[in-house]
């Protein structure tokens, strides 16, 4: 028998009822970074009004508003799951900047490019691991040794590992913001959230109301997309989500890469913004960390990785993490990354935690049974949280997901660009479920806290 936690509830959205209601939108969600814009965007194509609500002046300004980003594909050869669920977000991101680019909404070489990346094997733990996983997916990546790595890259690096030649970099708020463009999209400034409520009168037809300082709206459906933030609301503070500061550092100055090299700390090809090429490494990591100013010790942490990765391209843009004073045209943005235990994002419907815990009780000594229970859902509410520093390989897969959990009730099986390999399985559903948390507390007796 299933686990009937991890699957998705029926919701009927066209409902005559809800002609008697002042809604905003069939659709708000909670947060403009690249979580929530890859949800805006799916469920517009679907159709759906949608309402998009943050904090901030403008769209990507948090996790999602770094200068520059890797799509960054991490792999272990005995999670075969997780491996396919990063293949798949790694090929449909692809699609999806593609497509945006075609529309002209995006520019290729500009907002993001598919000029290769390097994982190099000096900075892998288990750097055997390598050829294991180049066996396994030959077809999206290969091994090859420093001088073949170093003349891929045009500058000279300390090691081999793997080439992903399809894979590159691209900037987040660009990205973010291309999605939101759609015309079924509102995107609402300076809406700091800090209640969501089920205001319901039948269970099967949701009804959400979102409370800001100056006012409420009201929809069908709400998706929170809102990283660590989330555990703030009371309908989630159950849920382990971890927080960690990360700082990255550019230079006005352009580099010779020829593709992204990643390996303690990533670097990226030059780019050109407002008439000014910025070369961008990092980027650090303080698990807890807080939001804050950028701070010197980060900027030689960053530029320590940069050295470790290659010396010729450090001694190029004249840095050193013991230069005596650093150059003033270094720029620092900080900001933080939400994840969750396992390093999986957490994607989809979520039950109502006191009452789940109280009619799923019995798990508590008997981990293998499945109580004949009703799932008590927060009917109409979902997630796309916690995507850590793959936010740009998992977000926009998770915003096709969950417009198929809604649309669907079901699973939903299918190939991902046309292509065999990989497909969306129901395990790769129920793997980014919301609800995997609360078994997993009943199962182990854990506290939310005691995770990760």
């Amino acid at each position: 028998m299933q686990q009937p936690w991890l699957r998705f509830p029926v919701i009927d959205l066209d409902s005559l009822v809800y002609h008697h209601y002042p809604l905003a939108a069939d659709v708000i969600v909670i947060g403009a970074g690249i979580a929530g814009a890859s949800v805006a965007y799916h469920f517009a194509q679907a159709g759906l009004k949608v309402w998009v609500l943050d904090k901030a002046a403008t769209p990507a300004t948090a996790g999602s508003g770094n200068r520059q980003g890797m799509l960054y594909v991490k792999l272990s050869p005995h999670t075969a799951l997780e491996n396919e669920l990063a293949l798949a977000g790694f090929q449909y991101t692809l699609q999806l900047l593609k497509q945006l680019t075609a529309q002209g909404l995006l520019i290729k070489g500009k907002d993001w490019d598919d000029c290769g990346l390097l994982q190099l094997s000096y900075a892998s733990k288990k750097p055997e691991y390598q050829t294991i996983l180049a066996e396994q997916y030959p077809e999206t990546m290969q091994l090859v040794d420093s001088q073949t790595a170093s003349e891929l890259a045009g500058i000279s690096l300390h090691s081999g590992g793997i080439l992903f030649p399809k894979s590159g970099w691209v900037v987040p708020q660009a990205f973010t913001k291309a999605l939101l463009q759609h015309s079924n999209i509102t995107f609402l400034p300076n809406q700091a959230v800090f209640d969501v409520q089920s205001v319901a009168e039948d269970p099967d037809l949701p009804l959400w109301r979102v409370k800001t300082a100056e006012q409420s709206y009201q929809s069908k459906i709400v998706v929170l997309a809102m990283a660590s933030d989330v555990c703030k609301l009371k309908v989630c503070e159950n849920l382990p989500v971890i927080s960690a500061r990360g700082q990255t550092t550019s230079l006005k100055q352009a580099n010779p890469l020829k593709m992204v090299v990643s390996g303690k700390g990533y670097i990226a090809p030059s780019i050109e913004q407002n008439g000014h090429y910025w070369t961008t490494f990092g980027a650090t990591f303080e698990h807890h960390g807080e939001v804050s100013a950028p701070t010197e010790r980060e900027h030689r942490e960053n530029i320590a990785m940069l050295e470790q990765n290659s010396e010729q391209l450090a001694e190029d843009l004249e840095l050193s993490a013991r230069m005596p004073k650093l150059p003033g045209t270094l720029e620092g943005r900080v900001a933080l990354r939400a994840s969750a235990p396992g390093s999986l994002p957490i994607v989809g419907p979520i039950a109502q935690y006191d009452e789940f815990m109280t009619r799923f009780a019995s798990i508590r000594l008997d981990a293998k049974r499945i109580p004949d229970a009703k799932v008590p859902w927060e009917q109409g509410l979902y997630l796309s949280t916690a995507h850590g520093a793959r936010g740009m390989i998992t977000a926009p897969l998770s915003g096709k997901m969950l417009i198929n959990m809604l649309r669907a009730g079901e699973y939903i099986e299918e190939d991902i660009n046309e292509n065999p390999s990989p497909r969306l399985t129901e395990a790769m559903y129920r793997v980014l479920h919301p609800n995997r948390f609360y078994y997993q507390q009943l199962r182990s007796g854990k506290s939310p806290g005691e995770f990760g």
